[in-house]
């Protein structure tokens, strides 16, 4: 299947770089059809677009949780702290 996201600017150029690789979502009633394997393709405001493959899922019971578990590297950021930030 495919997924078509909409992302802010960081977001995106971090994607298409290759700096971030992992994309936190909430597990909705859309995203709950998600599989490794699926391709999602990112949205620039502007109108750019590149797609990934699916590799895996994670879930945790809360956002917290889930982040002590990733590598900050692939998440885009510096600090777990980052992450956490409004």
């Amino acid at each position: 299947s495919s997924y078509t996201y909409h992302l802010n600017t960081a977001s995106y150029d971090a994607i298409a770089s290759g700096a971030k690789n992992i994309e936190f979502r909430i597990l909705d009633r859309k995203r709950r059809r998600l599989a490794a394997g699926d391709t999602i393709t990112f949205l620039h405001p502007e109108g750019s677009k590149c797609s990934r493959t699916v590799a895996s899922l994670s879930t945790a019971a809360t956002f917290e949780e889930l982040v002590q578990r990733i590598p900050i590297k692939m998440a885009g950021e510096t600090s777990r702290e980052a992450l956490l930030r409004p």
